[in-house]
């Protein structure tokens, strides 16, 4: 296959990631997939491990965050880890079941707004309903006692709608209407079109292990009926009845809705693609990609994606836990070291937090620094801070530039105006947690946190490179 082929499938590789993904656990289960056709071997945070030297390892926490590793060949202590990270939350909307009514013929569903969405661009738009439904396991005696499995759930198309006021009803909104969470979001859905969702293939435990199917009423105990008032019953019911699973048995869930509309290409032979949650599929589906192009060297080369960046990363599978420092502290003592080694081997690492950069908007472009105002198709972005929202030292600056250099990426900067707050990254709580030596980078898009987010493909690819070359470093 020659290098143009390799790029176009790669290209429909990220566009199929971004189309497949609406939540967190469906983007960790694509990455777990593609992590076992590549020969990782999955593991478990409750088993003891046993680690080979050349061997590529993978686990999971809550379903939703994911740590890809290859044991490199010298010791941790003496050649460290090469990290790249990412996440994989995205703004979004989470539905709040309990108070799903009906509305004629229809459900009507209240909604949380999760991070930092630009509400307008949820509404009339074609959407679907996704997540997952934690199932009550075992039979008989156990039944009923903390055993669930989870079962990923996504609509083929769209059941649900936000719908606007009309302008006749509504002059202002053309004027900087603010929508209330509360009284405006709420999605109207159609409940024969739920008969359309599909099951996610196999079934998987809390920890994001495989299960059998949760299918069957053996053992089940009838749920209270306050875990289903008003008509959420409904809504959970139909998604369960089609993911093969009967409703006493759904213990609990976490539904939000999803843009339908895949990610695309705009136009034949585009560079500019368009599409949900590219902050921060993007960033992850580069981060999993260098990892399985690189080759293995002396340190251990590790990709690691988050869940919770958007509100915090103040959770078990965010970037300000223990999940990345814990596993990087067993592998040290898998590999026979000890606590001076662990800090011996942070000391002589490297983080690359990989996340989305804003790129130069033709429109605005008096809100960006003209210094530091990457463009669409320029390459990754070096992203600077003085109060440290990024975490880039000068010295993994340093060793972002060598690499690019050496890879033939194009290299951008950004900073925001001096007179604006800047957004923020996993890249400073990595940082604070392990004391790994820091540099945040990612690719420029238009629109960030909008339902429908704009890239150039050039960079995406220009990623992957850099951070495969970061890793061998």
């Amino acid at each position: 296959m020659g290098t143009v082929d390799k790029r176009e499938s790669s290209e429909l590789e990220l566009l199929r990631f971004l189309s497949s993904s609406p939540t967190p656990y469906h983007a960790a289960a694509g990455a777990a997939s593609r992590l076992r056709e590549q020969g990782f071997t999955e593991i478990h945070e409750t088993e003891r491990w046993r680690l080979e030297p050349g061997r590529a390892y993978f686990l999971r926490r809550a379903g939703s965050a994911i740590v890809a590793f290859r044991v490199g060949a010298g010791t941790p202590a003496d050649s460290g880890f090469r990290i790249v990270a990412a996440h994989l939350d995205s703004p979004a909307l989470k539905l709040k079941v309990r108070g799903t009514e009906r509305f004629h013929d229809l459900l009507r569903v209240p909604v949380e707004v999760y991070g930092g969405p630009i509400l307008s661009s949820w509404l009339d738009r074609d959407l679907g309903i996704a997540g997952r439904l934690m199932v009550q396991s075992g039979e008989g005696r156990d039944a009923g006692r903390g055993c669930a499995e989870s079962v990923l759930v996504s609509t083929d198309g769209p059941v649900a709608i936000i719908p606007n006021l009309a302008i006749h009803l509504n002059r202002d909104l053309n004027k900087g209407f603010e929508y209330n969470p509360q009284d405006h979001l709420a999605a109207l859905v159609n409940p024969a079109r739920l008969s359309e969702a599909r099951p996610e293939a196999p079934s998987e435990g809390p920890d994001g292990t495989q299960q059998g199917s949760p299918g069957g009423a053996q053992g089940s105990a009838r749920p209270p009926r306050a875990r289903f008032p008003k008509a959420a019953g409904a809504l959970v019911g139909e998604l369960a009845e089609n993911a093969g699973v009967e409703l006493e048995r759904v213990l609990s869930w976490d539904l939000l809705l999803w843009d339908t509309c895949a990610a695309e290409a705009l136009g034949s032979g585009s560079r500019l693609y368009a599409g949900g949650r590219l902050d921060n599929l993007v960033g992850a589906w580069s981060a999993l990609g260098a990892l399985v192009g690189a080759e293995a060297g002396e340190a251990t080369q590790v990709a690691v994606l988050f869940d919770a960046e958007e509100v915090g990363s103040r959770a078990g599978p965010g970037a300000d836990s223990s999940f990345l420092e814990g596993v990087l502290g067993r592998v040290v003592s898998t590999l026979g070291g000890d606590t001076e080694d662990y800090y011996r081997a942070a000391a002589c690492s490297l983080l690359v937090s990989n996340d989305a950069a804003h790129a130069l908007h033709p429109g605005y472009a008096a809100k960006y620094d003209s210094d530091y105002a990457p463009v669409l198709g320029g390459g990754p972005a070096i992203k600077l801070n003085a109060k440290l929202r990024y975490a880039t030292s000068t010295s993994g600056a340093a060793r972002v530039e060598a690499a690019a250099e050496e890879a033939g990426v194009p290299l951008q900067y950004l900073a925001v105006r001096s007179d604006m707050r800047s957004g923020s990254t996993i890249g400073p709580f990595g940082w604070a947690r392990t004391g790994i030596d820091p540099v945040d980078i990612g690719v420029p898009i238009v629109a960030m946190h909008s339902i429908r987010e704009t890239g150039d493909l050039r960079d995406a690819h220009a990623l992957v490179e850099l951070q495969r070359h970061l890793l061998g470093k």
